[in-house]
This record gives C-alpha cells, sequence and structure tokens, in this order.
C-alpha cells in the first residue's frame, strides 16, 4: 500500500482527539438528520395495526418470551423492533398514524413495559448494544412526548453501552466501539445533550486510523478479536457505520477530520476492494461470518459504500470510486462478476496506479 501521509496524523494517542466547537445548531442538524435516517418509509398500516391489536393492557405481547436469556436470537429484542416500527408510524409526517394520540398511548405502553421488565440476555452484546441502540432510536422519535421520569430511566438503559473512551481493550474496539457510540449518538440527542453527543463522536473518531490493534492495519486488511482478518463482517459494518456518521456529522462541530476521511476511503480502496469480485468478498476475511446466510452476495452493498465515500470526502480518489461502484452495480444487476471488467484504472491524478504486489496490496479480487 501507498504510505500516506494521513496516516501520520491518526497514529497519535486517543488523546490528540478532543471536544471542540460543538453548538446547539450542531446538535439540531445532527438530530434532524438521525431523525430522518431512522424514519426511513412510512411503516406497514396492516403492520402497526397487528402490532396495536396484539399489544396487551400491560405493554407486552403475547408471543415474546421474555424470560428467555439466548445467546442467539434473543426474542425480547423483539419487543423493540415491535415498538421502534410503532414510533416510525407516530413520528413519520407522510403517514396517516402521524402524532397519532391513540398509537402515542400504546407506545407508552410498550416503552414502560421494557424498562420494568428489564430483560436480559446472556450474551453481553444484546444488554450493552443491540438493545441500548433500538430503545434509543425509539427514544429520538418520542423525545418530546417522554415525561421526565420516562426519559430519565430510558436514558439509563441506552447508556449500558457506554464505556469511557480511555479503555481501549475488551469490547471496547474496533467495530464494538463504533456500536456503542451509535448507541452513545441516540443518547446525546435523545437529552439534548451536545457533550454526550460530541464524547459518542470521538469514540467513533478514535476509531479511524491505521494501527497494529484491533482496526485498519496498514495493508488495507481489518482485524478484530484479535488477529483475525475480518473485512468482511465486522470490517464491512465498520466501514459502512464510519461512513454513514461521517455524512451525518458533515459541516458540524461533530464532523470527523479530513484525514480521517481519507483512510476510511484508503481503507475502502486499498483494502477490501481488493478482496471483492463481483458481489463477493473473499470467504477467507469473513471471520466466523462465512457460516452465515448470503455470503454469495456479501460485497453487494460496496456500491452504495463508494457512493457514500465520494460525499463524504469530495474530489479523493474519485476515478477508483466511479469504477468500484460501476463493476458492482453491474455485478448487482447481472448476478456475476464481468471478467472484462478493468480492475485497475490507467490513472488518478495523473499518477499510474500501481498493481497488486508493486505499491498496492496483493489481496486477492
Amino acid at each position: 500500500m501507498r504510505w500516506r501521509p494521513a496516516y501520520l496524523v491518526c497514529l497519535l494517542p486517543l488523546a490528540t482527539n478532543t471536544v471542540t466547537g460543538q453548538t446547539v445548531a450542531d446538535l439540531a442538524v445532527v438530530e434532524n438528520r438521525v431523525k430522518e435516517t431512522v424514519l426511513g418509509s412510512v411503516p406497514s398500516s396492516t403492520t402497526v395495526s397487528s402490532y396495536r391489536t396484539s399489544l396487551q393492557a400491560n405493554g407486552s405481547w403475547a408471543d415474546i418470551n421474555y424470560a428467555s436469556t439466548a445467546q442467539t436470537n434473543w426474542a425480547p429484542l423483539g419487543h423493540l423492533d415491535r415498538l421502534r416500527i410503532l414510533c416510525r408510524a407516530y413520528a413519520h409526517p407522510s403517514g396517516t398514524l402521524y402524532q397519532d394520540a391513540g398509537l402515542l398511548a400504546d407506545i407508552l405502553k410498550a416503552y414502560e413495559w421494557w424498562i420494568a421488565d428489564d430483560p436480559q440476555s446472556t450474551n453481553w452484546y444484546y444488554n450493552q448494544i443491540a438493545s441500548p441502540q433500538g430503545l434509543g432510536e425509539c427514544m429520538v422519535l418520542i423525545k418530546s412526548q417522554l415525561s421526565s421520569s420516562r426519559m430519565t430511566s430510558g436514558l439509563a438503559r441506552v447508556q449500558r453501552a457506554y464505556v469511557a473512551r480511555s479503555t481501549n481493550s475488551g469490547t471496547n474496539t474496533g467495530q464494538n466501539r463504533v456500536d456503542r457510540a451509535i448507541a452513545g449518538i441516540y443518547r446525546g440527542v435523545a437529552a439534548g445533550s451536545t457533550s454526550i453527543t460530541a464524547d459518542a463522536f470521538l469514540a467513533i473518531s478514535d476509531t479511524i486510523l491505521v494501527t497494529t490493534a484491533e482496526g485498519i492495519q496498514r495493508d488495507g486488511s481489518f482485524l478484530q478479536h484479535g488477529a483475525q482478518l475480518y473485512n468482511q463482517g465486522y470490517g464491512s459494518l465498520f466501514i459502512s457505520n464510519t461512513l454513514k456518521w461521517a455524512a451525518m456529522s458533515k459541516e458540524t462541530g461533530f464532523a470527523f477530520s479530513e484525514s480521517q476521511r481519507r483512510i476510511l476511503a484508503d481503507y475502502l480502496l486499498d483494502g477490501t476492494r481488493w478482496m471483492n469480485r463481483g458481489q463477493m468478498i473473499d470467504y477467507t476475511a469473513s471471520g466466523r461470518g462465512i457460516s452465515r446466510k448470503s455470503q454469495s452476495a456479501n460485497g453487494s452493498g460496496l456500491a452504495s459504500l463508494a457512493t457514500t465515500t465520494s460525499t463524504v470526502i469530495p474530489s479523493y480518489r474519485t476515478a477508483e470510486l466511479d469504477s468500484l461502484r460501476a463493476s458492482v452495480t453491474a455485478a448487482n444487476a447481472t448476478g456475476s462478476a464481468d471478467p472484462h471488467f478493468p480492475i485497475r484504472e490507467p490513472s488518478i491524478s495523473g499518477v499510474a496506479i500501481s498493481p497488486p504486489g508493486t505499491g498496492r496490496p496483493a489481496m486477492p479480487r
């Protein structure tokens, strides 16, 4: 891989990332962007009606096993999935149930049930990432309808994702750290706190560096759970989430530095791209994800990532991003890779691109 001067900045200690310049106006911009993303499309009226009809008087659903403590496919998480759909229906301006009082009453019953019952899994991930993120999304959408006590109790649940930035070990590294920070952003937005939101964005920015620990390596690979190659799985989630929040914070006081945004582009183009062919990222870069479904199309999202990268860091390695987007888009349309599609461009900004093994990572594509 070519050595890029930007890396020199990001190899400095984490303490060099400081909270500066965030304003209430910046928080409002991020809140609006978060809401727009969380809302998505208007939920199906049939689905919403079904969840409301089956909701019990105490705010639970009879078909969910709240006593489950399962390590995988943890049933109680379904409660938050349903609550999130009800919140989207309530908060979506284009929906027929927008700010409907009856729907809000159902939402608050389900919200209070979750807080009071407090189901727990034996898997830390559900307790400290999945549940806080799910509840945090709901709180962002209905924050203005939550009483002080409901807000306080909800924020306490979401805060279970929090680990101080000074802890760079255990489950607070790489993509796991990013996941915890995402819950932190929801907590900050729901609480109307610039400081909580800033700390969460900084926790993400701490991961955007080239390192010998878990995360992005100098050869463009991504390691998680020790020295396991994970450009697919953890690494795919990492680039997707960091790019997403780079876009969310763009042109605000929470924004990542230009050098960090360049590192994300470099990671995508100098690492994962060379492990990709058509819709597929090399199986050997999937870690334990190799046993999961849809591995034959695990690289299909690289086209949209290339687009987001161009938005996040305009005019940087544009030709390569365009080429990646075109090749994956074509593969998504046909279901197979074009053997004649150019793997590398003749030049970028007038500088010839070296083939794998002569300045680029010699990785299978």
